[in-house]
């Protein structure tokens, strides 16, 4: 079955929008099949973890640096940590073990930076997160990922995207696919919003050059 489209609201002005069709829905789109893979020497939960969530991770922070509308002074992490906090759907997946504002902070902090930096290596295992592992919940067909994409008003498992105890912190990527998705839409879902976004993008602002 075919990717499903961000959903957008008509009042989304027509550059944001040809920027979520043509930019974020390709990308989203070949991520979407790369979760159909299964290495064959690894289980149904075992497969592409890593490579998976840097892609998804590279999605997160390209969609917090370009609908975001908070100005240039922001941080990069800023930026990553301000976009998950306000868009992601915690009302429908609150995180287990730990509270919003942590989980967005360890997602750049204990996540993204080391693991796009030295493959989740680390020289301090006694972090407040303990060990970090990345889960996949089962084998992912076509099917289960077009219901996944279609889902608005629950979280698609009974487990929560992110979860702490004592030992360990879990993400579960395929719950964060369906996150990533519905904060891109509640990015632009209001007029306000939407053109406030539209003209951050049109103010260049976001390229370090």
């Amino acid at each position: 079955m075919a990717y499903q489209a961000i959903i957008l609201a008509d009042h989304v002005p027509i550059e944001i929008a040809s920027l979520v069709r043509e930019v974020i829905d390709p990308f989203l789109a070949e991520f979407r099949f790369l979760l159909t893979i299964q290495k064959p020497d690894q289980g149904s939960k075992g497969s592409l973890q890593r490579p998976l969530l840097i892609l998804l991770l590279a999605a997160a922070d390209g969609a917090a640096q370009l609908l975001y509308s908070g100005g240039k002074k922001a941080t990069n992490g800023e930026k990553f940590q301000s976009f998950v906090r306000n868009n992601f759907p915690w009302e429908l997946d609150p995180p287990d073990g730990l509270s919003i504002d942590e989980a967005c902070q360890f997602l750049w902090e204990e996540v993204r930076c080391p693991l796009f930096h030295r493959y989740s290596l680390r020289t301090n295992q006694t972090n407040t997160s303990g060990m970090v592992q990345f889960w996949r919940v089962f084998a992912t067909y076509e099917e289960n990922l077009t219901q996944l994409e279609q889902l608005i008003n629950q979280r698609p498992y009974s487990d929560p995207t992110f979860r702490r105890n004592q030992n360990r912190t879990i993400v579960w990527i395929d719950s964060f696919y369906w996150a990533l998705r519905l904060a891109i839409t509640r990015s632009l879902d209001t007029p306000k919003k939407a053109t406030a976004i539209a003209t951050w993008v049109k103010s260049g602002k976001w390229d370090p050059k």
